[in-house]
């Protein structure tokens, strides 16, 4: 005699209405009567496992099981959902492959969030130079000047070897053209 779930072709187990699948699927309260009143099977969060909503996979050990594919779409659905809702990522900055240089580029932004360098709110003396033919390029002795006791001057010289920057001035030198100026 077959199981007395819908559809399905297992023999009983000795005793009971059910296959041995089937068995503990009613003890967990995954079976249930339906309109017509016949015994279904359904997932766990209450979809009836119909022809139409079976999706049937194959694992990597070679087991066969079925999948719900009522819960594969309102699964795909709350991961849209929950990537829509992350904020766009930044551009990303260039990052070298020695992951130590990396780390020095990240290190300087994350000190320059907490620690003001001499050089906050004076770009036009550290950088504008480079873009501005009339501005004069400052000279070794002054680029120092302007780095004297700056608590970041190390992490900016990192920072400057790291991201390969060409102008500016970096952890008290003068760079032009990716060259220290002497």
């Amino acid at each position: 005699m077959d199981c007395l779930v819908e559809d399905c072709q297992r023999e009983l187990v000795e005793g009971r209405d059910f296959c041995v699948p089937h068995l503990r699927r009613f003890i967990a309260g995954h079976i249930y009567e339906d309109e017509d009143g016949a015994l279904r099977d359904h997932c766990i969060r209450g979809h009836a496992f119909t022809e139409a909503n079976t999706r049937w996979e194959t694992s990597s050990t070679g087991r066969v099981r079925r999948r719900c594919r009522a819960c594969g779409r309102e699964k795909a659905a709350r991961q849209a959902a929950r990537k829509a809702e992350l904020p766009p990522e930044p551009p990303k900055a260039y990052r070298p492959e020695d992951p130590t240089l990396t780390q020095a580029i990240l290190d300087f932004d994350k000190a320059r969030q907490f620690v003001p360098g001499n050089c906050l709110g004076r770009e036009e003396e550290f950088i504008d130079w480079a873009f501005d033919n009339e501005l004069p390029t400052p000279t070794a002795e002054q680029a120092a000047e302007l780095c004297a006791g700056c608590p970041l001057l190390k992490a900016c010289d990192n920072y400057r070897i790291a991201a390969k920057e060409q102008w500016g001035v970096w952890g008290g030198k003068v760079i032009v053209d990716g060259e220290v100026v002497r």
